[in-house]
């Protein structure tokens, strides 16, 4: 039923705009006259059905979750949509389809985008202590920070001590890995859950 009402609400949109460019097109625009002599035109004035019917699709966007769920869809199920990924293509695919489930008619064009694709990446832990290793085998290479929140110490009521070991590897490490002449640094995401998606706090970055 209630895919059925936003449909409904959907063609009702695009009918009262295009009805709305009707009535604006046929409309002779009145022309006032301002303090300083020039002409300023007079906005164009909606019928009082066109604005109650406005005001319906204006509460009914407001009182419905449609929207939320279609972004948590392209987020959760499709993930990150680079220009010129599969991720991307899949998402206007996607859009198309719900699209045309509301009754539109629609053509989608062929663009070529520049863009880049992931090639294949390894990396190896060589030594846990930054500080004991010399500044060649740093220097122009990406340090990580794999330093997980201790769950444990926070199910012991410790949190913010969990917290506070954890958090020193991102507001601190990147400015010790620039020291020692590494280019960039991965830090783990800090905090108490599971996350899939990048987690940014606040870095402390050195003077030098």
């Amino acid at each position: 039923m209630f895919e059925n009402q936003l449909r409904r609400v959907a063609l009702l949109s695009l009918a009262l705009f295009l009805f709305a460019q009707r009535v604006v097109a046929q409309q002779t625009p009145a022309v006032a006259s301002s303090p300083n002599g020039s002409p300023s035109p007079t906005p164009p004035v909606f019928s009082p059905q066109t604005l109650s019917e406005l005001k319906r699709l204006q509460h009914a966007a407001l009182d419905s979750d449609h929207a939320y769920r279609q972004v948590a869809h392209l987020a959760n199920n499709i993930g990150p949509r680079l220009s010129g990924s599969a991720q991307a293509a899949k998402a206007v695919e996607y859009v198309a389809g719900e699209l045309k489930a509301l009754g539109c008619e629609i053509q989608l064009e062929k663009v070529m985008v520049p863009h880049w694709v992931r090639g294949e990446e390894t990396a190896a832990v060589v030594q846990f202590d930054l500080k004991s290793m010399p500044r060649e085998r740093v220097a122009g290479k990406i340090v990580l920070f794999n330093y997980p929140f201790d769950k444990q110490m926070a199910a012991e009521g410790r949190s913010f001590q969990a917290y506070d070991e954890a958090v020193v590897y991102r507001s601190d490490g990147p400015s010790a890995a620039a020291r020692q002449g590494a280019v960039a640094c991965l830090i783990r995401s800090v905090g108490s859950a599971d996350y899939r998606l990048p987690h940014t706090g606040l870095t402390d970055y050195a003077a030098d």
